[in-house]
């Protein structure tokens, strides 16, 4: 409710300018935050006053020792969730883009591989960093970096839900991903095909094939064979599972065969595989 932020905002308001820059930058980092980062990014004068007002703040019950720490870091939690989000909501874009930007890059440096799911994290601080500028009208050069980065980032961390089959997650960081990358970087055709597989297991195949179809129409025939042959296969795999009638079964049965030439000739074993799946299916469909 309104009288509640209003009343967080007035209780943020009445801390000291060095407490309430602190309760702000660990704002940036979640309802949960080490100190270590913490101190990482405030501003050096600040830094050896760190401790004490931390405890100004533990003692004003706005955060608390956090019992989620299993690494022997010394860590806080803010005591409700509506603190941290209204001493977020104190600061403007720009300085929110700065320090989710800080933050990204601290864990890259220091804390990326002991930290669980980092680059899903890393990846989503380098995509609110990009979202605040875009927000503010920058559409410069170097929130172009931070988008790409981001996607570069949410990308991986795709891979790494989809090994563990949660799909669902997987989904949403390669959504993502496809939509902060820019359209010439190297891993957005991967990135492509990796999200209509995970629509087709979420059973959102409409979807998956319009995917497709984008895909095929940004691909000239002649310059590259093989992808469009790709994609092709992929879309008749789809409609196959969504109750092909005969006529467009035999369509998919003459692409299938065309397509295994050319992988054929291209030596493609994947292909190979994928094309003969579908012409067996589309076989057995048509009753041969």
């Amino acid at each position: 409710p309104a009288s509640v932020q209003a009343l967080l905002a007035a209780r943020l308001d009445r801390l000291g300018p060095a407490e309430r820059d602190l309760i702000r930058t660990a704002s940036v980092m979640g309802a949960n935050f080490s100190v270590e980062a913490l101190v990482a990014l405030l501003p050096e004068e600040a830094r050896p006053f760190t401790g004490r007002h931390l405890q100004a703040l533990e003692r004003k019950q706005l955060i608390r020792p956090s019992q989620l720490a299993s690494t022997g870091e010394e860590t806080f939690s803010f005591c409700h969730v509506l603190i941290q989000l209204s001493a977020y909501r104190s600061m403007t874009r720009e300085t929110r883009s700065e320090l989710h930007e800080r933050f990204a890059g601290w864990l890259e440096g220091a804390a990326a591989e002991s930290t669980p799911g980092f680059e899903e994290i890393v990846g989503y601080h380098l995509e609110q960093a990009y979202e605040q500028r875009r927000r503010l009208g920058f559409f410069d050069a170097h929130g172009r970096v931070l988008a790409k980065h981001a996607g570069e980032w949410l990308a991986s961390a795709g891979l790494r839900a989809f090994d563990r089959f949660d799909v669902a997650a997987a989904e949403n960081l390669w959504s993502r991903a496809k939509a902060l990358l820019p359209p010439d970087h190297t891993e957005l055709p991967t990135v492509r095909r990796h999200l209509t597989e995970a629509y087709q297991i979420l059973g959102r195949h409409d979807e998956a094939d319009m995917l497709l179809a984008q895909m095929l129409e940004e691909v000239a025939a002649g310059e590259n064979p093989l992808l469009v042959h790709t994609i092709r296969i992929e879309q008749a795999r789809i409609r196959l599972f969504t109750g092909p009638d005969p006529v467009r079964l035999r369509a998919i049965r003459e692409e299938a065969e065309r397509a295994l030439e050319v992988f054929a000739e291209a030596g493609n074993e994947a292909g190979l595989s994928q094309a003969s799946y579908v012409l067996g299916l589309a076989h057995m469909q048509l009753g041969e």
